[in-house]
């Protein structure tokens, strides 16, 4: 190969000398102040001739230094271990990155066929990069011990969290929000900051339940179709990941009994999810439904009836908005406490 590379660069210089050649013989026989060829004429005869010339033959002379000086070969490596590496996508524009994703994808999932861009795995192509791109999580572990006391329901959740930066690096930082979202409804003969309360709030085992709580805000809402919750408790704790940060919080709520529904949805990905809901109450059970994706990775669910507890636990990734909904009702002598899959 490097051979024929080597005689076609022979043949370039000597075709350049040609037209240099012919370029200057031009000159001589045909001078400028006695014969025309026209504007045109004149540029491709007297100008470019002999320019593509002195091109083919630098050319050539580039091609044989390097043959004779032994770079041909080094380059050849380099070319190929660019190559097969795939070194050459750190210099690809993202639009020609994309481009080529299309085109295997393309080839490799749709065997080469053209598919329609409406086509479903497109949208969760997209929703996915987005997912990517940010932060996920490692495991996510809660705890709900619930009370009934009264006429209300008294739920003190505890939660840990481990939050993976997928993006390594010195330069990747990545901005992490905790939410303190809810609203509930009022209670009579309670405040309203008596509804949701952060018992302790930890980031990798330091205390931050003060700034937490001093974060921590709420407010009557008037908006209608909001089914009777009519205080709204917000607040937004901010971090920065590097890589990994451990999150552990409690925080309790007091709930009219006849808000007897508890759900719990996931806001990132997540590889590790268990959830354990116990009841401290002979006289109410609890029921359980669990909405998931990928509805056959879940482990395996453990219902307890003599402690009134049902626990669910994923052991493989899980994604936004999948979860679980605890309900809880008073007993009749027909049930049994079975936990149902949605």
């Amino acid at each position: 190969m490097l051979k024929k590379i080597l005689k076609i660069a022979y043949g370039v210089i000597v075709f350049g000398l040609l037209l240099i050649t012919f370029s200057a013989y031009i000159e001589l026989e045909f001078p400028k102040t006695q014969y025309d060829f026209g504007i045109l004429g004149n540029i491709i005869v007297r100008s470019i001739l002999k320019d593509f010339g002195i091109g083919l033959v630098m050319s050539g002379l580039v091609n044989i230094v390097i043959d004779k000086g032994g770079f041909s070969e080094d380059y050849a490596k380099k070319v190929a271990e660019v190559m097969t590496k795939d070194e050459f996508i750190n210099h690809l524009s993202q639009d020609r990155m994309e481009e080529m994703l299309h085109k295997l994808q393309t080839r490799v999932i749709f065997n080469g066929k053209i598919q329609d861009n409406n086509n479903y795995y497109y949208l969760v192509q997209k929703e996915m990069i987005n997912l990517l791109r940010r932060y996920y999580y490692d495991e996510c572990f809660v705890r709900v011990e619930c009370y009934i006391e009264g006429n209300t329901i008294r739920k003190v959740m505890n939660k840990r969290m481990v939050i993976m930066n997928p993006q390594i690096g010195d330069k990747n930082t990545m901005h992490v929000s905790i939410p303190f979202h809810t609203d509930m409804r009022e209670i009579e003969g309670r405040k309203d900051k008596e509804l949701f309360k952060i018992n302790f709030f930890r980031i990798d085992s330091d205390d931050y339940t003060n700034a937490a709580r001093a974060r921590l805000k709420h407010k009557r809402i008037k908006e209608k179709n909001t089914e009777g919750y009519n205080v709204r408790f917000y607040g937004v704790y901010d971090i920065n990941c590097e890589t990994r940060r451990i999150v552990e919080m409690e925080t309790q709520t007091i709930v009219p009994l006849t808000d007897n529904i508890f759900s719990n949805r996931l806001s990132q990905p997540c590889r590790s999810y268990d959830i354990a809901f116990h009841l401290h109450s002979a006289e109410y059970k609890i029921d359980g439904v669990s909405f998931c994706f990928m509805e056959s990775h879940k482990n395996k669910v453990v219902d307890y009836q003599c402690e009134q507890s049902i626990e669910i636990r994923f052991t493989d990734w899980m994604l936004p908005g999948n979860g679980v909904v605890f309900i809880i009702n008073p007993k009749t002598d027909d049930d049994n406490g079975l936990f149902r899959q949605a």
